[in-house]
């Protein structure tokens, strides 16, 4: 899996309560995929590890339970580029 970590500014009004996280996978549309607190962080470990664009936009959402318009996306490539090969192996035996 991959990971990919979020930051936003954080929304000011007294009552808010906390945020949906929507997330879009490939040419899938965004949909719900967590609810997160009064963070303006957040940290997704379950990206797939696969060659595609993973995008992700939020709601806040206040204590009576409105919530905003979505923000706006931001979308990604996920890196399945593998590392180098290691070089320079060698082993003795006597």
């Amino acid at each position: 899996m991959a990971t990919a970590t979020l930051t936003w500014t954080a929304n000011t009004e007294t009552d808010l309560s906390g945020y949906e996280i929507h997330r879009g996978l490939g040419a899938a549309p965004l949909a719900f995929f967590q609810s997160v607190g009064k963070v303006s962080t957040f940290t997704d470990s379950t990206v797939p590890n696969v060659s595609q664009n993973v995008s992700y936009a939020l709601k806040a959402f206040d204590l009576a339970g409105n919530r905003s318009a979505l923000s706006a996306t931001v979308t990604k490539a996920v890196d399945v580029t593998p590392p180098q090969a290691p070089v320079g192996l060698d082993v003795a035996i006597s």
